[in-house]
Parts: structure tokens; sequence; C-alpha cells
């Protein structure tokens, strides 16, 4: 169903409403008239709570808010830049257990775009090799240069460093990755722009929701696409109160620590650190667990169309 379609379906008046010929403000009015994509870009310039608030204040609203929502906080559009298949994606994430993280999954939630940012995709090491010929399928090639794949005198396999690493239990509290493999595509837009899509795969010593929680700096970078949902752990936090707590700094030199404290300043957010003495009223004390009533959870719309399992939800 195309953006203009839903939109029409989801103001179509109830028969209560017709019945009552409900009146419309000038405001209701005016979003009326405007065609999707411009009603679109003037609600990406509200804030997240404002939109929340105007959507309660009536029963048209609540529907363009309906309407929005489906569209903006939809994970499939965002997947569609990055691959021609989003079913056979989730698919491949089902099938290996990876997610998606980092920026991409952010810039979901947040209805922002940065410019040059990766995909970041978590997999254990079981489902490398899937991931890694799955994206070759899709136009990605490796970036890292391999001049002899194979050492036939220490029998190991270059290409396979994550299997090496997690053979001889090699990760460690300040290096818990096992390995990170870099792939690029080239894709050139009608008026003849070349843009460079990066992916990274980042193979992780334990589950990677659990590697997201655990191993992350900060909680406004703690959320997560599977094959069947985005979810945010902190999205009060994050995308009202535009904080972000550190909860695990790693990396002790100075100049890294500012790299990225700075990176997530200039994207609106506040980093609260150590420093603070009392514990923060926009977060909630007490057991939390994933998909908990304090989590933000965007379903896909679409589903599987295979004869294969549906996967099952969160």
């Amino acid at each position: 169903m195309n953006p203009t379609t839903q939109l029409a379906f989801v103001l179509s008046p109830s028969p209560t409403q017709a019945d009552h010929n409900m009146q419309l403000s000038t405001f209701e009015i005016f979003l009326l008239q405007l065609r999707p994509p411009l009603l679109e870009y003037i609600l990406n310039r509200f804030e997240v709570k404002s939109i929340i608030a105007v959507s309660r204040a009536s029963t048209t609203l609540h529907a363009i808010f309906t309407w929005y929502s489906g569209i903006t906080w939809d994970p499939t559009r965002r997947l569609r830049r990055w691959f021609v298949d989003t079913l056979a994606f989730r698919r491949l994430l089902y099938r290996t257990n990876a997610v998606v993280s980092g920026s991409f999954a952010l810039q979901l939630f947040d209805r922002s775009y940065y410019d040059r940012s990766d995909m970041d995709l978590y997999a254990r090491t079981a489902g490398v090799e899937d991931i890694r010929h799955w994206l070759s399928t899709q136009g990605y090639r490796s970036t890292e240069e391999i001049s002899s794949p194979y050492d036939y005198l220490s029998g190991i396999d270059h290409r396979r460093p994550h299997v090496v690493k997690a053979v001889m239990n090699k990760t460690s509290y300040n290096d818990p990755l096992l390995a990170v493999y870099n792939f690029k595509k080239l894709i050139a837009s009608a008026d003849g722009y070349i843009e460079i899509l990066r992916v990274q795969l980042i193979v992780v010593d334990t589950d990677p929701v659990e590697h997201i929680l655990y191993d992350f700096h900060s909680t406004a970078v703690m959320n997560f696409i599977t094959a069947t949902h985005a979810l945010s752990i902190f999205p009060y936090s994050t995308f009202v109160m535009r904080k972000s707590y550190i909860s695990k700094n790693r990396d002790k030199a100075p100049r890294n620590v500012d790299e990225w404290i700075n990176k997530y300043k200039k994207r609106g957010f506040t980093l609260v650190g150590e420093e603070t003495s009392r514990f923060p009223a926009d977060l909630r004390a007490g057991p939390r667990f994933i998909t908990d009533r304090r989590c933000w959870k965007i379903p896909f719309q679409d589903r599987f169309q295979t004869g294969e399992e549906e996967p099952k939800n969160l």
C-alpha cells in the first residue's frame, strides 16, 4: 500500500464519525490538504514528544499519526536502500541469529540520516560464512586484501581469523570482538551521483544482543533490528530527553574517548558519565528484560512469503 493510499485508508471516517458530522479544526484541515511527502517532511520537524501529544488531541490527528508512524518507523523502508530483497535479508538474520545495530538502528528510531554512515551486522562464528556469501550475491565486495588465503605451514585459513581467535580463546574485557569484516558496494543514482554503501560484519563471542547490552559504550546506541522487529532499550532517555548514559568505557585513551563522545554530541545527545552523583530521573531502577514495557518495539509490517517457518516474535 503506497503512502497516499495508506493516508486515505486511515482517515476514512467510521460510521460513528460520519453520523456526528465531525468538525475539523483549521490545523487538521491544513494537514489533510498536504500531499503525503510534504506532510511527512513537516512532521519530521516535530519532536517525538510533540508528535505524540498532538496525536492525542483528536481522532483525526491520531489517524494522521498512525499513517506517519507506519512509514517513518518502517525498518523495511530503510533496508531497501541497502538490499533489493529485504525479505531475503531478514531470512538471513533469522537463519544466522544476527542483528543490525550501531548507527543504522539509531537512525531508524531517531528519524535521522547520518552522512556516510555504515551498516553494522553483529553475528556469532557459526553465521559468518553464510552472511559473507550472501553479501557477495548482493554486489558487496570485501575490502580486505588477502595475499595468501591459506598458510600451509601453520594450517591457518587467513579468511577465517574469527575461528582462530575463538578456538584460542583470545577475547577479553578490552577486546571482545573475534573479527570485523568490511564490505562495500557502489551504487549510482539517476543523476549520476556515485554512493558507497559500507557494511561491517562484526563477529562477537557471545549472543549479539548480549554484546549490545553489556559491551556498547552508552545507552543511546542500545538499539537493534532482528528478523522480525526493531527494538530500542532506552527510548525515553534517548529520543525524548536526548541523553546517553555511558555504561562502559573500555578505551582509556582520552583522545579516543573524546572522539566518540564528540560524535554523539554533534548528533544532538548529552553524554552523562560516571560523575553523576544521583540516579537519573528519566531511568527506572530495577530488573529489565528485552521487550519489557520500557522498550520501544517496532514490528516489520510485511511477513515472510516462503515455505520456511515464520520467525518467532521477540
